[in-house]
This record gives C-alpha cells, structure tokens and sequence, in this order.
C-alpha cells in the first residue's frame, strides 16, 4: 500500500454497532431485550410544539443515551394498523438538556391514509411537520444518519427513501466538543384530539439499531 493510500485510509472512522440496552420515557412498560416487541401507546400522547402555547412531551420512548458527537445512524423496523387521526410510530431524537430541540420520523395516519411523516422541531422551537408519500404500514424501515465525513446535517428516510435533510442537528461544534448527550430511540403516538380511542394503539417493533463513530 502506497504512503497515500494508507494515509485516506487511516482517516476512515471506524463505525461499531451499540450493544448498550434501552431506556423507558413516558412508560410504564418494561424495555424490551429482545424483537419482535410491542410498544402500547395510550391515547392522549403526543411529540408536538405549535405557536402560542401547545407544548406536548409525553409520548411513550425506548432509547439509547450517548453523546451527539459519536452519533452515526439509528435504524427502527416496525409494523402498525392505524385506527385514528394521527396515530404514529418511528424514530425519534431528542436532547434532554434543551427540551425545545428533537426530531420524530416514521409513519403517521392522515386524511385517512398513512402517510410517511417527518417532524423536525430546532433553531426556533417550533415544529415544521411535513407527510410524503403513502405506506401501507408494514415492516416499515426508518433510519436516521449524519451525512458522509461527519457533516452537519442529519438525514432521514424511510423504506430508503430520503424525507428530509436537518442541516443544523451538527452544527453547534461548541456543543460537540463538549460531549452533549442526545437520546435516539424509537416512540409512538396517538394525540386523539376528538378523544374516540377505545384503548391502546399497538405498534409491533421487530428490529433496532444504532451505531456510533468509534467504539463502543
């Protein structure tokens, strides 16, 4: 191997899978050590933030705790039947220490049809909400990942398909060096604004992953 050669190669980042277990949010149910799981979501639970005042946190949330800087990508594969208006299930990343900055990805039923959803809520505090095109929510695949050579934007897709491209999740390079943690791991939902559930919405999580620059 030539002198040039070997030095591109050495600055490759190595990239390991994490063997950490999950954390409970806003449940009562135990983590899952094993897949298929399901994931019970009660009504009245949302990830939300809308102008003047609506401020919602509490939906249900298995996840992993590890410092931003290391974050590589975060896989969740998952199958629901939607019952009502914006029930929802994917993948989520959130900071716990500014609690007006995460990211929710997944499926998500409107207009009678569920739709790929992705809700990215930062520099402002506030929640941009964006659906594309239908799923039939089945083994659904949705995966965060920092762009190439440690960028600053994350990307999201969903079935391989890229929904939206978040170039500020990196940016805060101050932040970076100090290790800020993110919590990454995967939610449901089911707001249930005209209050006609009657129970839980169940979402079948069969596949986890996350990986992370380095080792673990």
């Amino acid at each position: 191997m030539s002198t040039t050669t070997a030095a591109a190669a050495a600055v490759v980042p190595e990239i390991t899978t994490l063997t950490h277990s999950l954390s409970a949010y806003n449940t009562q149910q135990s983590p899952p050590h094993s897949f298929p799981f399901d994931l019970k979501i009660p009504s009245g639970t949302d990830l939300w933030r809308k102008p003047p005042a609506v401020f919602s946190a509490n939906q249900p949330t298995f996840y992993t705790s590890l410092k931003l800087s290391s974050f590589a990508s975060a896989t969740v594969k998952l199958s629901l039947n939607p019952e009502i208006i914006y029930d929802q299930a994917g993948i989520v990343l959130l900071w716990p220490g500014r609690k007006e900055r995460w990211i929710k990805a997944g499926v998500e039923f409107v207009d009678n049809k569920l739709k790929k959803s992705v809700v990215a809520t930062g520099v402002n505090g506030w929640s941009d909400w964006s659906v594309a095109g239908e799923s039939d929510g089945k083994n659904v695949v949705i995966t965060m990942e920092r762009e190439k050579d440690k960028g600053s934007a994350l990307n999201v897709s969903c079935d391989g398909e890229v929904m939206r491209e978040c170039q500020w999740v990196f940016e805060d390079r101050g932040r970076l060096e100090n290790d800020e943690k993110v919590w990454v791991g995967f939610y449901g939902a089911r707001p249930d604004p005209q209050k006609i559930a009657k129970g839980d919405l169940v979402v079948q999580v069969t596949g986890w992953e996350v990986k992370v620059f380095g080792r673990d």
